[in-house]
């Protein structure tokens, strides 16, 4: 019986040695809004301009392949009374980039036409798809019959919104035209918006693999030679203006253009943290011109918004907005796409390291004062 005793008594000697390491290890440890995020990955990101005029961001990275980035001028802002000339002239390039068996993804904004490439990595293989890339991209087919095809398009809900939004301003679309525009728009229309928004000298471009520098800049001169035509000079005016638009259940938000990397990294937490609000759905466009916040159901005005920013989310948010960050430079295709981006805002190289750096000082109260200037005074 003593030893049943005794072994009782260490049972809970144990049991309460172990409460108390609990309880000293819980009182210690670091509170999530005290946990630094980490440090960002260093890169090597070099930037130069090649002979044909375009600006360049380049950074190694193991990879399989050569990734690639060409982000043209030449989005449908700059369609003017042409709606839709630069969805059918990326429906082009999407199609003949195919059939020439090309990896490759185009893109279609309000600033830009974006390509997308992978190419093989095997010098020979590598060398024969980028000849064939660069004749695409400088002398597309354009067949008649597919131009055709192309313009059988139909409207989007968010059409309306757009127009409302941006009246008298390239912004205003519809992206992809409508039946009437794209009716009047002729082949020969489509070859000259080709020769003259396509160019070299509008184009930011960046390239990502397992390269060495002066081979990065090897690849991107052959693919990017001079062009024989002018670069087309009509440039996005920034709109300084702010508005909004309230349809039933929908808010459409026009806001000044975030352009620098900080107004990039709050317009992007702000919109990301918004998002999180219970039954809300948020999604950002960020335009050179005017950034755009399209918010559905929106619940922010709510008193429940208080109590939801005081149960304690921000560091968590911030954290997953830095796990995003992160990834952005996981793989070569990625990082060339974030390159890409910085390089279209003429950010400098350290723009990774500031996104870190100005995500760790996002709080609360950072967060309720840009949403009383962006949203509560509109």
């Amino acid at each position: 019986m003593a030893q049943g005793l005794k072994r009782t008594t260490l049972n809970n000697i144990l049991i309460a040695v172990s409460i108390l390491l609990i309880v000293l290890l819980t009182a210690t440890a670091p509170k999530e809004s005290e946990v630094a995020l980490p440090s960002p990955p260093k890169l090597d990101i070099s930037v130069w301009n090649t002979d044909s005029g375009s600006k360049v961001w380049f950074s190694p990275m193991f990879s399989d392949h050569v990734q690639i980035q060409l982000w043209y001028e030449a989005g449908f802002g700059f369609d003017d009374e042409r709606k839709g000339i630069s969805y059918l002239l990326s429906r082009a390039l999407q199609d003949e980039l195919q059939q020439a068996g090309i990896t490759a993804q185009v893109h279609h904004t309000s600033d830009y036409i974006q390509v997308a490439v992978q190419l093989p990595a095997q010098p020979e293989r590598l060398n024969a798809q980028l000849a064939r890339l660069s004749e695409i991209l400088y002398r597309p087919d354009l067949a008649q019959e597919k131009i055709q095809q192309y313009k059988a398009v139909t409207s989007k809900a968010s059409d309306e919104l757009w127009k409302q939004a941006y009246p008298e301003h390239p912004y205003a679309g519809p992206a992809q035209g409508d039946q009437t525009s794209l009716g009047l728009i002729t082949r020969a229309e489509l070859q000259q918006f080709q020769r003259h928004y396509l160019h070299p000298q509008r184009l930011h471009a960046s390239i990502a693999g397992d390269l060495v520098l002066p081979a990065a800049q090897i690849i991107m001169e052959k693919l990017l030679p001079d062009s024989r035509y002018a670069a087309a000079e009509t440039n996005l005016l920034v709109n300084q203006e702010s508005s909004v638009i309230k349809k039933a259940n929908v808010e459409f938000h026009r806001l000044v253009p975030a352009l620098t990397v900080e107004e990039q990294l709050d317009l992007r937490m702000f919109a990301h943290v918004l998002g999180q609000m219970p039954g809300q759905k948020v999604r950002l466009y960020m335009g050179k011109s005017n950034a755009s916040l399209l918010i559905q159901n929106p619940v922010y005005r709510d008193e429940a918004m208080e109590d939801w920013l005081e149960s304690g989310i921000m560091p968590r948010e911030k954290r997953k907005l830095g796990k995003t960050l992160f990834e952005q430079t996981s793989t070569a295709a990625r990082l060339a796409y974030n390159l890409a981006k910085h390089n279209t805002f003429d950010h400098t190289a350290m723009a990774f390291q500031q996104s870190f750096d100005q995500l760790q000082d996002w709080d609360e109260k950072r967060f309720k004062r840009l949403t009383e200037k962006w949203l509560t005074n509109q």
